[in-house]
């Protein structure tokens, strides 16, 4: 009984002996290929978007890979995308500040202190001449003018008119 008690026992030890290396050998058939696409992943992390995984196998690893394969294939291309649009904003930008420069350089503009004659509203000039407001704003900004009279100065001006002017009678 002795003797097989250590027939068994010798042969649990000689399995596990032959088991143990196997299994290690097995196993390295998923770890390794794991670890790689690991790796593989740290790299797409950093923003390379060229690499790919080899697909070796059918089975989970390999489908895996040939997801992780495609799923890089599109972040390419959504990345040159995005690139050429940056480059279009980019040429829209400087296109539109030299439009906006050249039109800065354009306008004209009114500043400062206008002495005007509280009278007849001349507008003296930086050289002292008087020179009537419309001109004087005319040359200094884009502005132009049509001319019309207010109801306040009909009134005094054409004091008989004024009543068929505000009745629209005319």
């Amino acid at each position: 009984m002795v003797v097989i008690r250590y027939i068994i026992i010798a042969s649990a030890v000689i399995a596990l002996i032959l088991i143990l290396p196997i299994t290690m050998w097995i196993g390295s058939f998923i770890i390794n290929p794991l670890q790689r696409a690991v790796s593989i992943f740290q790299s797409a992390k950093e923003g390379d978007f060229s690499i790919r995984l080899e697909v070796k196998s059918a089975d989970e690893i390999g489908q895996l890979s040939i997801c992780f394969n495609e799923f890089m294939d599109k972040l390419q291309a959504y990345s040159d995308e995005l690139d050429n649009l940056n480059e279009d904003l980019e040429f829209l930008v400087d296109k539109r500040t030299s439009e906006l420069i050249e039109a800065i350089t354009k306008v004209k503009t009114l500043s400062g202190l206008l002495p005007i004659c509280a009278n007849c509203k001349k507008i003296r000039d930086d050289s002292g001449y008087w020179t009537q407001i419309e001109s004087y704003i005319s040359e200094h900004s884009e502005a132009d003018f049509s001319h019309s009279i207010c109801p306040d100065c009909v009134k005094k001006l054409y004091p008989e008119l004024y009543d068929r002017v505000m009745n629209g009678e005319l």
